[in-house]
């Protein structure tokens, strides 16, 4: 692979493997934030498992498909240190093989006037580069950043957005000759997820009441929805929904390549926590 091949994918915005289910408003929300010259820095926040990443690529490929603007990203959830991922953001931003003392200055050279909009994933745990990424707005003219947070960066000019659980309200179609009964976001989630592995799955007036208090249930965290989708395997979901009652390690998945952090919710929590 060529050094060029090499940094375009490192840097391209990752292509998730499920379905991106609802938040539509959200998204048309950020977007149009992120189309303000004004606005240079959006933060997602918000717990472990509600979504910010899916929704950041979101964001940024509707950006990137019809803006036409040139989208990079840097991921931090394996940084350990400020230093580390600072330099991460710089090759993210095309500038490679540089020292952390110069990285901010090499990239205010670099990238004075050019307009690029950077999502930078996981920030919550290397807060300490708020001061280094003030810097490089206040010195570049057009490049935006879009962050990943449990916490914000207070900083100024950053604008916070606390991603909110999904719907777990059905919404009525006013179609009463529907074959499917209206669904939330949450049950739609859920119902997606259980068709990866058992594509017979259907929603119906049997099992949507059961379905729906699962996602009430979890309140509609998109992480705990899909692991309790996939527990379907051998639990059926009115058994689920008995056994979910102060059972955090019922909610996991075997799945390689979802980060450790990631596969239960204990986990999440215990990661948040330290």
């Amino acid at each position: 692979m060529s050094t060029t091949e090499s940094t375009l994918a490192a840097t391209s915005l990752p292509r998730p493997l499920t379905r991106f289910i609802g938040r539509q408003d959200e998204i048309d929300t950020l977007v149009s934030l992120l189309r303000r010259d004004d606005v240079r820095i959006v933060t997602l926040t918000g717990p472990g498992g509600i979504g910010k990443t899916r929704l950041a690529i979101e964001v940024a490929r509707e950006i990137e498909e019809h803006s036409g603007r040139d989208v990079r990203f840097a991921t931090l959830a394996t940084i350990q240190n400020a230093h580390d991922a600072m330099l991460r953001v710089a090759a993210a931003l095309g500038l490679w093989n540089c020292q952390y003392t110069d990285a901010v200055p090499r990239l205010i050279d670099l990238l004075r006037n050019d307009q690029i909009l950077l999502l930078v994933d996981n920030l919550e745990h290397v807060t300490e580069i708020a001061g280094d990424i003030a810097n490089l707005l206040s010195n570049t003219s057009r490049l935006q950043i879009l962050a990943t947070s449990r916490i914000p960066l207070h900083i100024q000019g950053e604008r916070e957005y606390s991603v909110p659980q999904l719907s777990t309200q059905s919404v009525d179609t006013g179609n009463p000759s529907a074959s499917t009964p209206p669904a939330s976001e949450a049950v739609e989630l859920f119902v997606d997820r259980v068709r990866s592995i058992d594509n017979s799955f259907s929603l119906d007036e049997t099992n949507i009441d059961v379905i729906a208090a699962i996602c009430d249930r979890l309140e509609g965290l998109p992480l705990a929805i899909e692991l309790a989708a996939a527990r379907t395997r051998v639990l059926p979901p009115p058994v689920l929904l008995n056994r979910l009652e102060n059972q955090l390690d019922l909610l996991r998945t075997r799945a390689r390549d979802v980060p450790a952090r990631l596969r239960t919710i204990r986990a999440t929590i215990d990661w948040s926590y330290q």
